[in-house]
């Protein structure tokens, strides 16, 4: 314990000695009397800022060790194509080819991916003002939380759309049949 005269009572009286310090309805953050101490040493140690305040584990971690840890860029893997077909065994034996029919997510012809109905322009989103990223605080007793996401308006853009698609619907993406054999 930090407090000399705390640590006496608890020394002498156990955790029934020290008890008394706290709200009647237990501990409370409000009777937490470091929480300046925690402040700074938040404030006064680099790596434990940069760790909460800013960045991914990955940047973090690839400061310390000269890198490698850095997340993967660019669009995700999509998911696999599954398609039941029912097949005689003589067909098999045959080696006979069929043609069948599926529905393939790609970019929307009439906007060209971006959303917008076309020959409309795209304008700097106002939630992240272009940074594709938003900020969220949040307090944990005496401790702020701060996390960066994808900006839920333009998904990471940075960009919004002022008139909407109406092939796509503002998404960009459009269900297209495609062949194969």
């Amino acid at each position: 314990m930090v407090d000399p005269a705390k640590r006496e009572r608890y020394d002498r009286g156990g955790f029934a000695g020290v008890e008394q310090d706290f709200s009647p309805g237990g501990f409370e953050w409000s009777d937490f009397r470091h929480a300046q101490d925690v402040e700074d040493l938040l404030r006064d140690n680099d790596f434990l800022r940069q760790f909460f305040q800013q960045g991914s584990a990955g940047d973090i971690l690839g400061s310390l060790f000269g890198g490698g840890f850095t997340t993967r860029a660019g669009p995700a893997r999509g998911r696999d194509l599954e398609l039941s077909l029912t097949v005689k065994l003589s067909d098999l034996l045959e080696e006979t080819t069929r043609e069948v029919e599926i529905l393939r997510t790609e970019k929307c012809p009439a906007c060209g991916g971006n959303g917008a109905e076309g020959g409309t322009a795209l304008e700097t989103c106002r939630d992240c003002g272009g940074q594709g990223q938003v900020r969220r605080t949040r307090m944990r007793g005496p401790a702020q939380m701060i996390s960066i996401m994808e900006c839920p308006t333009c998904h990471g853009s940075g960009r919004s759309v002022l008139e909407r698609c109406s092939v796509c619907a503002g998404t960009g993406r459009k269900q297209v049949p495609r062949h194969l054999k």
